[in-house]
């Protein structure tokens, strides 16, 4: 049986041995970045898994990632855009033996409407082949 925390590590080591890790100037986090970070950060959390002892379990992630707003408090689309390309590569089709994942939907511009910061959603969605 596969849990949350599987998923976040698995998404965790994939993007920290990727070109996404040296296209930042921050880090990579699992669930929540530092509240006081002003870095080009990474986030990446599990939303749900389906099936507990089941032989195929689905489940759902994030990977956010992080950029402090322009001068002007507007977006970095040309960075946001760069990021964006280099974790669709990294992330359209992931096989393993025991898993795969894929991006969901296209990465969308959102605004922390608590921070008035912007980040890239990735919506990751995943398959585990169990042995039970």
């Amino acid at each position: 049986m596969r849990t949350g925390l599987d998923q976040t590590t698995i998404l965790y080591k994939a993007i920290n041995a990727s070109p996404l890790k040296p296209a930042i100037n921050g880090d990579i986090y699992r669930d929540e970045r530092p509240s006081n970070s002003n870095k080009q950060d990474i986030v990446v959390n599990a939303i749900t898994l389906e099936g507990s002892e089941s032989v195929i379990q689905r489940g759902v992630g994030n990977v956010n990632i992080h950029l402090p707003n322009l001068a002007n408090g507007l977006p970095d689309h040309t960075k946001f855009k760069a990021l964006s390309d280099i974790a669709v590569t990294t992330l359209k089709d992931y096989v393993n033996g025991d898993y795969n994942f894929w991006i969901d939907a296209a990465p969308q511009l959102v605004k922390d409407l608590s921070s008035g910061k912007y980040y890239l959603n990735i919506r990751i969605k995943f398959k585990f082949h169990n042995t039970i």
